[in-house]
């Protein structure tokens, strides 16, 4: 059986920012194997002023407000600010200005290559009576946003506790169905990552 790991949000890699993000903490990233092309990457950035997202041409992104309301203009039309656990996406050809519009906030952003991976979020509540998590992709990535989330593998009785910003990760060579029981409270980003063959 496949074992997930664990990423505590202390391990995480601290990037250099662009001009207006704070900082920028690297979860985990995936390249070509041949080069240092980017294949996925994801990260948990703090936004204090407006800032241009970087462009990164064939490649697209998904971005999720984690704290605060993020605005949004895309090629140049403002679109609908993201509040909390709600989700934006966007070429990596567009032209992104972002700002924060209640006061400095925090994200949550993948950018992956669709050339090489299919990739989707969503966010789920943790409920006493909320059914597992199914996924089905290569590599499932479970971020625990809010609260304290135990999490239970299907037909494994090793529990593994997320807290508040840690990262739950699992690699398998090949897209495979996987579900998973979680337990407490608080709020789950579930990303799927599937690598075209």
């Amino acid at each position: 059986m496949s074992q997930w790991q664990i990423k505590r949000q202390d391990t995480y890699s601290v990037e250099p920012g662009v001009p207006g993000v704070e900082n920028v903490y690297e979860i985990l990233r995936t390249e070509s194997p041949t080069s240092r092309n980017l294949r996925w990457r994801l990260a948990r950035v703090d936004i204090a002023m407006p800032f241009v997202f970087p462009t990164r041409g064939g490649c697209q992104h998904i971005l999720s407000a984690l704290e605060g309301r993020i605005a949004l203009t895309i090629d140049e039309r403002e679109a609908a600010p993201l509040a909390p656990w709600e989700i934006g996406r966007f070429s990596g050809d567009s032209r992104v200005a972002c700002h924060p519009a209640d006061g400095p906030v925090r994200g949550l952003s993948l950018c992956y290559d669709p050339r090489h991976y299919g990739a989707r979020l969503q966010w789920s509540t943790i409920r006493p009576d909320a059914p597992p998590v199914r996924c089905h992709a290569s590599t499932i990535i479970l971020f625990c946003a809010l609260g304290e989330v135990t999490l239970i593998p299907l037909g494994s009785q090793e529990a593994l506790t997320l807290h508040a910003g840690d990262s739950a990760v699992l690699v398998t060579p090949n897209p495979q169905t996987h579900s998973v029981t979680l337990l407490g409270g608080g709020h789950v980003g579930v990303f799927e990552l599937t690598a075209f063959q």
